[in-house]
């Protein structure tokens, strides 16, 4: 498998020698890769519907949307799997979140 260089199944104890350096195939064909997103919101009516109408006017691939409430402090987090291509199609997905009413925080979580 490949990895991003901080992904933390790379940056532990015991796997350098397992490392190799790649290179990438200018011939090959494009791909999308799952990306996972936590959305840090402020908690409010039609929240989930305007996020992701946000990410359907960015024609974003979504494969898994779920929101979980905080009552504490009136917060929610929404977790989204997005097909994307590349890191610059991940950024414009991420800058169209930030435009969404009662987002705070976009974070990608790496397993």
């Amino acid at each position: 498998k490949v990895h991003r260089k901080d992904c933390p199944n790379v940056n532990r104890p015991g796997v350098e020698n397992r490392l190799i350096d790649g290179k990438w195939n200018p011939d090959a064909k494009e791909q999308e890769y799952p990306v996972d997103l936590a959305i840090e919101c402020h908690d409010r009516p039609k929240l989930l519907i305007d996020i992701v109408n946000a990410l359907a006017g960015g024609e974003a691939k979504v494969t898994m949307i779920q929101a979980k409430l905080h009552p504490s402090n009136k917060t929610t987090t929404v977790s989204v799997t997005l097909s994307c291509k590349n890191k610059d199609q991940l950024g414009t997905f991420m800058h169209i979140l930030t435009g969404v009413k009662g987002v705070f925080q976009i974070r990608r979580l790496t397993h």
